[in-house]
């Protein structure tokens, strides 16, 4: 009977090290989506039955990318409970900052989310609704595009102060942080903060968590 719990317990935080490589995953899941949301280049202008023909002729492809993507979303709320976890264990007492990039991390998930799956909607739903609703549908997402620039900054911001100040991770990434909330506050280019900077921060965050659990797991076993 201890012999079995013992297996079952050093298995599971076996797999527990491996759960910040979620954010690897929540990219890669971006990646394909994107490409098959933008592979067709979507109209320009205000011409609503340019937009409803784009969405009727790619349905498919606008579909199954609003669906990648809303999962790629899931497993970076993922890696954010990792980043919590190891930013709350290093500042100790209340946690605040841990408690703020989490809570801003959440609300950049939620505006993410809501960026593509208002177009698989339309995907999925067009030939039932309006002309106007379709129109309105794509372009919904778009206003959601600033949410994920604002909410991203104080999640940036507070991970690099709680890596700054008390050093869970390298203070190279701190610094790497702070600049790219700058970037994002400045909105002519807070496009390329979001575009290429969150997805390349996930992907550091992912690694050097895994890392961080890595050569916390020996001692964890030991225990």
């Amino acid at each position: 009977m201890g012999i079995g719990l013992g297996s079952t317990v050093v298995a599971v935080s076996s797999w527990h090290r491996y759960e910040p490589l979620a954010g690897i995953g929540a990219v890669v899941l971006w990646v394909v989506a994107t490409f098959l949301l933008e592979k067709d280049d979507r109209p320009e202008g205000k011409d609503t039955g340019a937009f409803v023909s784009w969405v009727e002729e790619n349905d498919t492809a606008i579909l199954a990318g609003g669906i990648l993507f809303g999962f790629g979303v899931l497993l970076f709320v993922w890696m954010l409970g990792s980043l919590r976890s190891t930013l709350t264990e290093a500042e100790g007492g209340t946690g605040r900052l841990a408690a703020i990039a989490f809570g801003s991390g959440i609300a950049t998930s939620v505006c993410l989310m809501a960026i593509y799956l208002p177009h698989a909607q339309a995907a999925f739903d067009h030939a039932n609704i309006s002309d106007t609703s379709v129109d309105a549908l794509v372009h919904v997402g778009d206003a959601f595009f600033a949410g994920v620039e604002l909410f991203a900054i104080p999640l940036l911001v507070a991970t690099g102060l709680a890596t700054r100040r008390h050093g869970p991770l390298p203070h190279w990434f701190a610094w790497f942080c702070l600049v790219l909330a700058l970037i994002l506050a400045i909105p002519p280019i807070g496009w390329l903060g979001v575009c290429l900077g969150l997805p390349v921060w996930t992907l550091i965050v992912s690694v050097l968590l895994f890392r961080h659990a890595t050569h916390e797991q020996p001692a964890d076993s030991g225990a």
